[in-house]
């Protein structure tokens, strides 16, 4: 029983963002192993503005892990590759944005296991290092729900970092093999 425990104790740990100063969301992750053989990194994304705020979820895990937004690298430098769903999208309109009310926390989790291999026990830094499309409520009532929106110009830069200490990876859940 001691053995079976300790081959499935994990170490994990979160930080907060480094973000570009008028960012007005802040983000947060951390990074844990499930009960069922996943590897589950959480997201909370904070609007500290005194106004509305909506968020683009493409590329982000608020539309769960259709894209490779995340560098995940093991221990000895070897960047662990992507290997999940690559979805081709429609320009972004007002339906693909997130609103978070003013002081608001919105949260997102996604199963690492769906989209990336981890093979070898031991420390793997997650990284989310991404431009977030940010509009305030004001800016998004601009458009019509079926209006493009911009795709560039964003300055909410988020890197937020986590790191996780896998032992006994032969247990986690596996890619379906075609």
């Amino acid at each position: 029983m001691i053995l079976f425990l300790s081959a499935i104790l994990f170490l994990c740990s979160g930080s907060t963002m480094a973000a570009s100063p008028e960012s007005p969301i802040n983000v947060s992750m951390s990074a844990s192993r499930g009960h069922n053989g996943e590897v589950l990194c959480n997201f909370e994304f904070t609007n500290t503005a005194d106004e509305d705020y909506y968020i683009g979820t493409y590329s982000t895990p608020l539309e769960g892990i259709y894209s490779s937004f995340l560098t995940i690298t093991y221990q000895d430098g070897t960047d662990v590759q992507y290997m999940g769903i690559l979805a081709r999208r429609l320009p972004p309109t007002k339906k693909t944005f997130k609103l978070i009310k003013a002081g608001e926390t919105i949260s997102a989790s996604v199963d690492l296991t769906e989209a990336y291999i981890f093979d070898k026990d031991g420390t793997y830094t997650i990284v989310f290092d991404r431009t977030l499309a940010c509009l305030s409520a004001k800016e998004i009532s601009k458009f019509s729900d079926d209006d493009e929106l911009p795709q560039g110009g964003w300055k909410n830069v988020v890197l937020v970092k986590a790191e996780i200490n896998l032992s006994n990876t032969s247990s986690l859940k596996k890619l379906p093999t075609i």
